[in-house]
């Protein structure tokens, strides 16, 4: 006598039903409908309530029927894989046995009974997207209401989970888990404004102050997009005070790229050859001549207190300087441009939000019309 195979069932995102590396070959859909619901409920149901769930609109004679038609599917499917002592047929009641599967819907709420940052970080790992991801019944309004239910009862529990984390993440300083936490918050619920503007000040705790604008920005999009409406008065503030942080010659940038606010600097010696060359070049570009300049160095010897002194100078000028102000990030998703367009969406003049929105037709790619729109002024 063989050895019951033991089922994986995956029902958090696109499901899934392995026997150990072999998948479950179980087309008729029904059957897998009967099957995912037995391992996400992990409990015993009567052919009456299951009939109900699936076959409502069928009389009872052909709605018990197609129950033991289902049943014979699943169960060939089961054998296949030497798995069929898993389904637990007993008189009226039928389920699975706990001891030949494991779901992570029972596993999940398993990991949340225990409650522990360790348990909990476990049980969010699990969320891989919303239940039954991409499986429909039409045919069976009650089990798609159950789905519908189970799957906001399973993203309610998620937000919790993720706010718990999110908040010990901060008692500890740890910015970065924070970081993570609450943008796995908005991948559930991406008009969730609190959490947006978490999210703002948790890039500001980095130093990510044009990280932080841009978060502004996506959201402002996406609220105008999808409901008409602008962000609350609480978050624009919050938006403005970034952009005052921003806009400070005080700001400083530290060897990683980031944007870091500090004061009370000490006098700035030792660099004035430096800011004299500097001054030179920069009479060049006022008489048209673009220039592009490269500062490196060992971090800690003063790239960005140089720039910054350099760039106070230029601000304060008779004629004063436009200066933008773009840095690459560990948290930005955009192309290698992304600093480029940072600078130019977020600065201070709207004429150069023309050079993101228009575009030449002959240039066919989004990356090639943004570097035209930036280079086409200087063509003759």
């Amino acid at each position: 006598m063989h050895k019951t195979a033991r089922l994986n069932v995956r029902l958090i995102g696109t499901p899934q039903v392995f026997v150990g590396e072999i998948p479950l070959s179980l087309k008729h859909l029904k059957s897998r409908a009967l099957l995912f619901y037995l391992a996400a409920t992990g409990q015993s149901h009567t052919r009456e309530h299951l009939t109900t769930l699936l076959w409502d609109e069928s009389g009872q004679s052909e709605a018990y029927h197609s129950l033991r038609s289902s049943l014979y599917h699943l169960r060939k499917a089961l054998q296949e894989v030497k798995a069929e002592e898993a389904l637990i047929s007993d008189g009226e009641l039928l389920s699975l046995d706990p001891a030949y599967y494991e779901c992570d819907v029972i596993e999940f709420h398993r990991l949340l009974a225990q409650g522990t940052e360790q348990a909990l970080t476990q049980a969010v790992a699990l969320n891989k997207g919303s239940l039954l991801q991409g499986f429909s019944v039409p045919a069976a309004p009650v089990f798609e209401d159950w789905m519908q239910a189970e799957s906001a009862r399973l993203n309610h529990a998620s937000l919790d989970v993720l706010n718990r984390l999110a908040i010990w993440a901060e008692s500890r300083e740890a910015w970065m888990d924070a970081i993570r936490h609450a943008q796995q918050i908005l991948q559930i619920d991406p008009l969730a404004e609190n959490t947006q503007q978490r999210l703002m000040r948790l890039y500001l705790r980095q130093g990510e102050v044009g990280v932080a604008l841009r978060q502004y920005h996506q959201f402002e999009n996406r609220l105008r997009e999808e409901l008409g409406i602008l962000p609350s008065p609480e978050t624009k503030a919050l938006y403005e005070e970034i952009l005052r942080q921003q806009g400070s010659p005080i700001s400083s940038t530290t060897s990683t790229g980031r944007t870091t606010h500090q004061s009370n600097l000490l006098p700035f010696v030792g660099r004035d050859d430096l800011l004299h060359e500097l001054s030179m070049i920069s009479e060049e570009a006022k008489a048209g001549h673009g220039v592009t300049i490269v500062i490196q160095g060992e971090g800690g010897i003063g790239k960005t207190r140089l720039l910054n002194e350099f760039s106070s100078r230029l601000i304060s000028s008779p004629v004063p300087w436009i200066i933008l102000r773009g840095a690459c990030s560990p948290f930005d998703d955009l192309l290698s441009h992304g600093p480029f367009i940072e600078a130019l969406q977020y600065g201070p003049s709207e004429d150069l939000n023309e050079l993101l929105t228009e575009s030449d037709s002959s240039v066919p790619d989004a990356r090639g019309r943004f570097f035209w729109r930036v280079l086409q002024p200087s063509v003759p």
